[in-house]
């Protein structure tokens, strides 16, 4: 039997949120064999599971590297490749490994293989995104072949969900060591599928692993991710069959998706929000009165429905969507008002307006509330200017270069708020730009976010993340503008696409109707 910590059972109920009921893919059971093919509407930058940075690469590094631990439709933390975990007290935790688990390689991943992840992640040297939210952990141990022991500088209750994502994706050693930094390109994990074939910026490839621990699993013999840049051209593919399921879809192209036979479209809510990034380092925007006129100049509402065509929700305070656990009710953003923009704009010194620099993502919803937001900011004496990007330049020219004054992007969330807040607020958060030189500072909210961390008590952590998103809501750190839902099409013979509230589909469960 496992022991667990009041800690991790406070982790378990990050996702609990009231949703109404959806359609999901129908089938008439499981079945075995067929290729399916996935249109991305983004580029693959990485298939280094440690040193990816979109949200939308989850949907493939799952199945090539699998997951420490996995988390249910609730949020609990449930056994992935750890089959067991225990806690003797705050500041251990010991994993216990499925015995006779393989890499793709043939090696087999034990203590000193998860070690070794760990161990990398939070190496400065790999530059991974998840290193923010390892930093709790001092060292790590191998007490034997199949049990890993995590020495913790202080509690955390967040910790055993973080290895449900990038940090829990264990890499072959043996194929890091062969491959060097071309890892990115071959991908050796212990996951469902093994890559067969890499085509930068034309397609990706995985075969079904034969090898794989899950008994039963995977049902699909090959997926086929095929990259798409522009959402009607996959809508098209969809349409003749070409491709079986296009994500991202379009608010617009709901409705003829919904009365098309044989296709079925599934909208369900998330706690993934479109937004915009801000340089709080340097002028303007290290201006609190500055970044108050933003948040005045903006129509939230309007957003939700010209993005979406109605298929989001406002975020009208805080960060996180009505219902859940950390959602602050007492939280309200500035209302759009363009006259007190002007009006706080001359405080700040620009009576004659401003302009900024936006790095934009080359895809539809990022494009489209690039267009809105240009439009509304104008009417406040903002000026912004587009920096377009197709690919992971532009995400390296913001968090890393600190090259542009914002960024237009959408953020996904995670199993446990913690990471949400301490990832994008935290002084040593990975999407707190620039984050070389540390990004912005505020002592309040780093004591505050790591208070939370460590806290047990499910009520006593929500009242701590409500002071959080007060102070980012009371000084901008971040617009955060509409709350999306997963608009996902596919065709009916695909069967086991169930909705996930992080936007990010586990395709190991899913199987075509023959």
């Amino acid at each position: 039997m496992r022991r667990v910590w009041p800690l991790l059972l406070a982790a378990g109920f990050a996702l609990v949120v009231t949703l109404p009921l959806v359609r999901t893919t129908a089938a008439p059971g499981p079945q075995r064999g067929g290729t399916l093919v996935f249109a991305l509407l983004r580029p693959i930058a990485t298939l280094d599971g440690h040193r990816g940075i979109a949200g939308s690469e989850h949907v493939f590094q799952w199945l090539i590297y699998d997951q420490l631990i996995r988390f249910d439709e609730t949020g609990k933390p449930i056994p992935g490749l750890v089959e067991s975990w225990s806690q003797p007290n705050p500041t251990t935790l010991i994993l216990r490994l499925r015995p006779g688990v393989k890499f793709h390689d043939g090696s087999p991943l034990n203590a000193e293989a998860v070690k070794f992840n760990i161990e990398r992640v939070l190496d400065p040297v790999t530059a991974s995104a998840a290193r923010s939210e390892m930093s709790v952990i001092d060292r790590v141990e191998v007490v034997d072949d199949l049990s890993v022991q995590l020495v913790l500088k202080q509690p955390a209750a967040d910790l055993l969900l973080q290895f449900s994502d990038r940090a829990g994706m264990m890499l072959s050693p043996a194929a890091v060591r062969r491959y060097g930094r071309d890892i990115a390109r071959f991908g050796v994990g212990a996951g469902p599928f093994k890559v067969a074939e890499f085509v930068p910026g034309d397609r990706l490839v995985l075969d079904r692993n034969p090898d794989y621990w899950e008994q039963g699993r995977p049902y699909l013999d090959r997926i086929v991710f095929k990259i798409y840049t522009n959402p009607d051209t996959a809508l098209l593919a969809l349409r003749a069959g070409e491709v079986q399921i296009v994500q991202e879809v379009p608010g617009k192209d709901a409705g003829w998706i919904r009365h098309t036979q044989g296709l079925v479209y599934i909208n369900w809510p998330t706690e993934r929000y479109l937004q915009f990034n801000m340089n709080r380092t340097k002028p303007p925007l290290d201006n609190v009165l500055v970044r108050r006129a933003l948040a005045h100049a903006v129509d939230r509402r309007q957003i939700a429905r010209l993005v979406y065509a109605g298929d989001a929700t406002p975020v009208d305070g805080g960060i996180f969507p009505k219902g859940h656990w950390a959602y602050c009710p007492e939280v309200r953003n500035y209302p759009y008002n363009p006259a007190a923009a002007r009006t706080l704009l001359q405080q700040a010194g620009y009576g004659q307006g401003l302009s900024l620099e936006v790095s934009v993502q080359a895809t539809f919803h990022n494009t489209r509330l690039f267009e809105i937001a240009q439009s509304m900011m104008e009417r406040s004496g903002i000026k912004l200017v587009p920096v377009v990007s197709a690919g992971p330049e532009g995400f390296q020219g913001f968090f890393i270069e600190g090259k542009y004054n914002m960024r237009s992007g959408q953020w996904a969330g995670r199993p446990d708020p913690s990471a949400t807040l301490f990832i994008n607020f935290h002084s040593g958060g990975s999407q707190n730009a620039p984050v070389p030189q540390g990004g912005f500072k505020d002592p309040t909210l780093d004591r505050l976010i790591e208070q939370g961390r460590g806290v047990s008590d499910l009520a006593a952590r929500r009242s701590i993340y409500c002071e959080v998103q007060k102070i980012v809501t009371r000084d901008v750190h971040i617009l955060a503008l509409a709350h999306e839902t997963w608009s996902t099409a596919a065709l009916a013979e695909v069967g086991g696409l169930k909705p996930q509230l992080l936007a990010k589909p586990l395709l190991r469960e899913v199987w075509l109707v023959k």
